[in-house]
């Protein structure tokens, strides 16, 4: 699949946007009141105060920036060593995702 140059500058910002997701969340959670009233608030905010569901998101938004601006940078090389590489990059990246995905669904409750 061939992605014009804008739809490769829109992945890039998306994964940049996602690898600032841990920073930005710590910010939120440094600020006491926020975060009483976060882990106080319904369902998924309440368990955003254990350190699981924090390793979670933030290795989560890591792995798949990452993994978006590796993609998009692939799809814009010409050299094929560097294709090849980026492919790699990529590759690793896509199974840490599904790690990641595979850790988020366990925290999910299941139903009764």
């Amino acid at each position: 699949m061939q992605l014009n140059s804008t739809s490769r500058v829109a992945i890039r910002i998306l994964g940049a946007a996602l690898l600032a997701l841990p920073i930005a969340f710590r910010w939120y959670v440094s600020n006491f009141d926020r975060y009483l009233r976060m882990i106080n608030g319904p369902y998924p905010f309440s368990h955003l105060g254990s350190g699981l569901y924090q390793f979670t998101l933030n290795s989560a938004g890591l792995v798949w920036g990452a993994t978006l601006i590796a993609w998009s940078l692939s799809r814009d090389s010409t050299d094929p060593g560097v294709g090849r590489r980026l492919r790699l990059v990529k590759g690793t990246l896509t199974v840490l995702s599904g790690l990641v995905f595979i850790l988020a669904l366990q925290l999910v409750p299941m139903p009764k």
